[in-house]
């Protein structure tokens, strides 16, 4: 398997990348891993998506996209949630 480095991370998303693999009790990692899975998973779920709008627009047109803080404050709440005691 091939080895990527990645430079000049932001001090925050630095953050935001070990306090993910921390929730999920994963190596750092692992957590990476998932985050670009994830990422390109939903790419690929957007994409097929604007293939069925009738228009041939994509999702992102018709509902609009959150702003970086308004992710980050969606995927704090979710960790969040994710915590609480079942």
């Amino acid at each position: 398997m091939p080895d990527y480095l990645v430079r000049s991370i932001d001090e925050k998303l630095a953050v935001r990348i070990k306090d993910y693999a921390r929730d999920r009790g994963v190596t750092l990692n692992e957590g990476v891993l998932e985050l670009i899975t994830a990422g390109l998973d939903s790419r690929g779920a957007h994409a097929a998506m604007a293939g069925a709008s009738p228009n041939g627009g994509s999702v992102h047109t018709i509902g609009g996209m959150w702003s970086s803080d308004e992710a980050t404050a969606f995927a704090e709440a979710i960790r969040a949630i994710e915590r609480l005691p079942r």
